[in-house]
């Protein structure tokens, strides 16, 4: 960001929060990664759902749903949004949730293929090596 024309040292100064990157700069990125990103996801949805609901689905079959209209100008070829589609996606998420649950409370290590097995090794400075070493931030 320093390389950027006018703005770049002070853009770089307000990403980091100092004039190097620190405990600032850690924290912006952990409440950016950990709040702001799935609070836009979660927008994102929203607006799917929003427009799905506005506009409609598209429709792969070339069948004209908006053709046919009954006496209050709703499709008779169409699928109404709720609660076909709503049930439907409800019963989806609670089956991962349902999956998702089971793995994290009963089976979180799931043979190694969650959590492997040195993660539950308590540790050691003796038996450490001494090539490894603590990432600089901690």
């Amino acid at each position: 960001t320093q390389s950027t024309w006018v703005i770049g040292p002070d853009l770089a100064l307000l990403i980091r929060g100092d004039y190097v990157v620190g405990d600032a700069t850690l924290n912006r990125f952990f409440a950016f990664h950990v709040i702001a990103v799935p609070l836009v996801l979660l927008g994102l949805v929203v607006a799917h759902l929003i427009a799905l609901h506005e506009v409609g689905s598209n429709n792969p079959d070339g069948v004209e749903i908006k053709k046919y209209k009954d006496a209050s100008g709703k499709p008779l070829d169409g699928i109404a949004f709720h609660p076909y589609y709503t049930v439907h996606d409800i019963f989806g998420v609670s089956i991962f949730l349902m999956v998702f649950s089971a793995i994290v409370f009963f089976a979180p290590e799931a043979g190694g293929y969650f959590l492997e097995y040195n993660n539950f090794i308590p540790a050691d400075s003796p038996k450490t090596p001494s090539h490894i070493a603590p990432v600089w931030y901690f």
